[in-house]
């Protein structure tokens, strides 16, 4: 056993207990059952029961192939299928229900486990990587179940690098509020003190999910135009956002001090973290930017905090 069988074990009874045939793809021609056959299909191609023999260019392979395993490297969309046109349709189903192929695509799993108990060293051809052991089979397997999870729904789609990047970066300029940050640092301008500004980061990252319900009320168009001078501006908060907006007194204190500010802060964040993987591809309003991505959202907080730390004197 390697690391990855637990994971198949995983998608198997995931695909098992989750997977109907009213389940529509994300993308793609599949339906429910065709994925699944298709899938039980790819593990006797990993067996050398399917399959034909690797023509391909070896040093391209294993080029693709170092990419492919890479850490963060997603199972890509539409790639075309060994012998089939790309974008033609599936083939024809080889069972009289999806119930059935599951049961076969269990069959298939255990063909590929068997076989490679009785000969551990065997290597095996990939139509377009070469040839692969058992582990980077099982890794390939474990790749491909989680990108037809996604396809149909059975699972969230991962973050784009875009997107983890800012959250990286988000998390470095959050540990700056964490460990520097005191309330005897005074504003170098505005009217919050270090206190509010960490309760007022804290409530930005709940309101970027939309759960305040609070519409965008302004010219989307407007808004629209505003997005690249914003993206381009070092400090949009002051040379791109309308000042007047930035007058009012900030609401009464919720927390007891600003560590205790800091621990909410914390907690907003993690969930907030949760928010994005969960809902990649959400659209939620912003006071200035109009009704925006969670990408863009992502963008938004990290040029916000680094704002505040500004104000703050701590970049």
């Amino acid at each position: 056993m390697n690391q990855f069988d637990n994971q198949i074990d995983y998608y198997i009874d995931l695909i098992e207990n989750e997977l109907s045939a009213e389940h529509a793809p994300r993308w793609g021609q599949m339906k429910a059952q065709d994925m699944v056959e298709h899938m039980s299909l790819n593990f006797l191609l990993s067996t050398g029961i399917e399959g034909k023999e690797f023509t391909g260019d070896p040093e391209r392979a294993a080029k693709q192939k170092a990419i492919f395993f890479s850490v963060k490297y997603p199972f890509p969309k539409g790639v075309k299928i060994p012998g089939q046109e790309k974008g033609a349709a599936p083939p024809p189903l080889q069972f009289a229900s999806l119930d059935e192929a599951i049961l076969d695509l269990k069959k298939s799993h255990r063909i590929f486990l068997d076989h490679f108990q009785k000969y551990p060293e065997e290597k095996i051809q990939h139509p377009y990587f070469g040839i692969l052991s058992y582990e980077e089979w099982a890794h390939f397997h474990t790749k491909h179940f989680a990108h037809h999870s996604m396809q149909f729904g059975l699972e969230q789609e991962p973050l784009t690098p875009e997107m983890e990047i800012l959250l990286d970066q988000i998390k470095e300029n959050l540990k700056v509020v964490y460990q520097q940050l005191s309330s005897d640092h005074k504003a170098r301008w505005g009217l919050m003190n270090a206190h509010q500004c960490v309760e007022h980061l804290s409530m930005v990252f709940v309101y970027s999910t939309g759960k305040f319900d609070i519409p965008f009320r302004g010219d989307e168009a407007a808004a629209k135009k505003m997005w690249e001078p914003f993206k381009a501006a070092e400090r949009p908060w002051k040379t791109v956002f309308p000042q007047t907006r930035f007058t009012k007194e900030p609401p009464k204190l919720r927390t007891a001090d600003i560590e205790a500010a800091k621990k909410a802060l914390k907690k907003s964040f993690i969930k907030y973290t949760h928010y994005c993987k969960e809902n990649p591809e959400a659209i939620t309003p912003h006071g200035f930017l109009g009704n925006i991505s969670t990408c863009q959202w992502l963008l938004v907080h990290k040029k916000h905090i680094e704002h505040h730390l500004d104000q703050f004197g701590l970049i």
